[in-house]
């Protein structure tokens, strides 16, 4: 728990990823979504979060390594920081495909075709 609390305070990503997964939770348990599709969500905010927690551990490991400008480590970083974008992008469409139509549905009363 010590690396998620330290995660938390020392970068803003969390401060940005977890407030949009706990209105994402909180929207999914509004809109009393069937248990699948609830559990769906679910796993796309933990591995975003599992993610990012992942690509907070390598920038630490970065710097503990060197100082210094190397090629290599900028390159770990940044594809560290693309396994997260990717993962974010796609929870996000898949959250979109599961809420979307459930907005929809709780707005007008009809599901879309």
């Amino acid at each position: 728990m010590s690396g998620i609390q330290f995660a938390i305070r020392d970068q803003s990503s969390f401060r940005i990823h977890l407030p949009c997964a706990l209105a994402v939770i909180g929207l999914g348990w509004f809109l009393r979504l069937d248990l699948c599709s609830f559990g769906l969500l679910l796993v796309c905010v933990g591995m975003v979060i599992a993610a990012e927690l992942l690509n907070t551990s390598i920038e630490y490991l970065a710097r503990a390594i060197t100082d210094q400008q190397d090629e290599n480590v900028r390159r770990a970083l940044d594809v560290a920081s693309g396994a997260v974008l990717m993962i974010s992008l796609f929870a996000a469409v898949v959250g979109s495909m599961i809420l979307l139509p459930a907005l929809w549905a709780a707005y007008t009363g009809s599901a879309l075709e």
